[in-house]
């Protein structure tokens, strides 16, 4: 069988870059380093988990390919016995789009992904087979049947995949796509399942709330493996809270230290509170933790989940201790909820400076289908698009509470320009470049500017001309 794996392009590319890509442009030339710099650290580049994932399913006697469309032409309809594609649910038109050239041409389609598992039914209609769930539970049991010629149309995961048992995603297949103007990131996970109940959150609907993960001894099969294929890369632990089993944690810490590995990976919170994982974490090559925090509101936390309503007042302290530990802090804020209103940009602003936070991301509110969210607006009238082009976390596609639309467009611009000014784009490609160099200086580059305030637009947030 010649199979090919194939990631669909979303409308107008990866949106977060394209945002990213909007600064640079405005900052081109005030800061002492270069597009392909700004590139490789500050834009997202990684191919897709879950494909490299189901590929390891295939027979040794299999041909199989992997096509990113962000970056490479599709394969031609008559060289694959197989299409398989994945899909988030702003990549799902297109995924259908590809779907239906290929089954026009006689080659079998299977669609999977987040997409797939929160709009099955609609899937069905574009696509011949469609796998619900965890693929390493779904997709086995399709290519049984579709070797023996009977492949049925909805494939539903019975149970949660045993961790322990699956075999290595397949790193390999994306060798032609790194490099300057490819990957930049080779992800990987090692648990799966998050026990918090974030109303926005699709995860928990495809792998559930109980936590589980691989052993350590896979988990280092892989890195090794990874080093063997690409050398010195940059490592991105995909799991959404990688550290809940304390202990499994620290186990798996202590054994990446000899790895000399550099990575970045998911948490909650709480981890600041362990100082045990905290010590382990730089020593094992950890160099950032993305932590959602979602916001600095009160009322908006208490909307999103119990946990993050209980430590929103630590915030400020809880990732001040994080740094301090030699780990930068990522904080993954969520701008659009209902509290949110005129002065919540400026907030959140100050917020992050005063905290010496390294680094950030935003995204808009995105009621994604099968959350509470979408049942809610749905509920309330307040969806504006059922587009699934437009759910990519940085279109609006719901009638914010509090603000317009347009001023909720405006507004995460707006930050995203303020938190990545040219000294703030500096720091951050210092501390990666003395990252790679294994230089002591990274600690010192943990906490973002110190006192240094040099805003685009002043105490007032307007939008940039």
């Amino acid at each position: 069988m010649k199979a090919a794996l194939i990631n669909p392009r979303a409308p107008g590319g990866n949106a977060r870059n394209q945002i990213l890509m909007e600064v640079w442009n405005k900052i081109a030339g005030r800061g002492s380093y270069t597009y392909a710099q700004y590139r490789e650290h500050i834009l997202e580049w990684m191919p897709s988990l879950g494909l490299l994932s189901i590929a390891a399913y295939f027979d040794e006697a299999d041909s199989v390919a992997y096509f990113e469309e962000d970056m490479e032409p599709l394969p031609a309809a008559g060289a694959h016995d197989l299409v398989c594609l994945q899909a988030l649910n702003n990549q799902g038109p297109r995924a259908y789009e590809i779907a239906r050239h290929f089954q026009g041409r006689g080659v079998p389609t299977v669609l999977g992904g987040f997409h797939a598992s929160t709009l099955p039914e609609e899937a069905c209609r574009h696509v011949q087979s469609v796998v619900v769930g965890e693929g390493e539970d779904t997709f086995p049991r399709y290519l049984e049947d579709l070797r023996a010629g009977h492949p049925q149309p909805l494939y539903r995961s019975m149970r949660n995949a045993d961790l322990t048992r699956v075999p290595p995603p397949r790193f390999d297949l994306v060798k032609h796509l790194m490099g300057d103007a490819g990957f930049t990131k080779i992800p990987l996970y090692a648990t799966r399942g998050c026990p918090h109940h974030c109303e926005f959150c699709c995860i928990i609907r495809v792998y559930g709330q109980r936590h589980r993960h691989k052993t350590v001894e896979q988990i280092v099969a892989e890195i090794r493996l990874i080093k063997a294929l690409y050398g010195d890369v940059y490592l991105s632990f995909a799991d959404e809270n990688m550290f809940i089993d304390r202990r499994f944690a620290r186990e798996l810490l202590r054994a990446l230290i000899p790895l000399d590995v550099m990575w970045e990976g998911y948490s909650d919170v709480a981890i600041g509170y362990d100082p045990s994982i905290l010590e382990l974490l730089p020593r094992a090559g950890c160099c950032q933790l993305f932590v959602g925090l979602e916001s600095v509101q009160a009322a908006n936390l208490q909307q999103i989940d119990a946990f993050k309503s209980r430590q929103g007042h630590k915030y400020h302290d809880l990732v001040r201790r994080i740094q301090s530990y030699g780990v930068t802090v990522m904080g993954l804020f969520v701008v659009g909820l209902d509290d949110d209103d005129e002065g919540t940009f400026v907030r959140l602003r100050d917020f992050i400076l005063d905290c010496g936070m390294f680094d950030v991301d935003f995204s808009l509110l995105c009621p994604i289908p099968g959350t509470p969210l979408f049942e809610r607006f749905e509920r309330e009238g307040r969806l504006l698009s059922k587009d699934w082009n437009d759910y990519d976390w940085y279109s609006v596609t719901f009638a914010p509470r509090k603000l317009s639309p347009e001023r909720l467009d405006e507004g995460i611009r707006w930050l995203f320009e303020e938190t990545y000014q040219p000294w703030m784009v500096e720091q951050r490609l210092a501390f990666f470049e003395a990252v790679k160099r294994r230089s002591p200086q990274r600690f010192k580059l943990t906490v973002l500017g110190g006192e240094r305030r040099e805003y685009y637009n002043g105490a007032e947030m307007t939008v940039a001309g």
